[in-house]
């Protein structure tokens, strides 16, 4: 088995048994300014702090890869209305110093069979930076 990464309760792998895994995945970084406006002149930026980052990545769930695309689709729907923030993780690395919270979850239904089977589904995720402190 080959981790590709984890957030939370999902595990991004690929192994003989399962695929899972993600795609375009986006992170943007930037900073809080804010400009004064003077008379006669240019306004003056001041640089206010950080930012809280965003993640956005798409997923494939595909039941002939071995996931369960209904359970994971709940499971996401869980995590963004929960709230509950969580570590992102690619191969051994953290993303960011802090954890993350997924804040949307939208998902396609590609290929539903008899009885209201999903055994495809893509699903775009977005999640933003979690600080649960002020530090002084």
């Amino acid at each position: 088995m080959a981790v590709i990464g984890m957030l939370g309760g999902i595990l991004f792998q690929v192994s003989d048994r399962q695929v899972l895994n993600f795609s375009k995945l986006q992170r943007s970084v930037s900073g809080k300014w804010s400009q004064y406006d003077v008379l006669g002149r240019k306004a003056v930026s001041v640089f206010l702090g950080p930012e809280l980052q965003e993640v956005t990545l798409n997923v494939t769930l595909n039941a002939a890869l071995g996931v369960k695309p209904r359970q994971l689709l709940e499971l996401m729907a869980r995590m963004v209305e929960s709230g509950t923030p969580a570590v992102l993780l690619i191969g051994p690395r953290r993303i960011g110093q802090n954890q993350w919270v997924l804040t949307k979850s939208s998902e396609a239904w590609n290929r539903v069979y008899a009885h209201g089977e999903l055994v495809q589904a893509e699903t775009s995720l977005t999640l933003k930076e979690y600080v649960a402190e002020v530090i002084t």
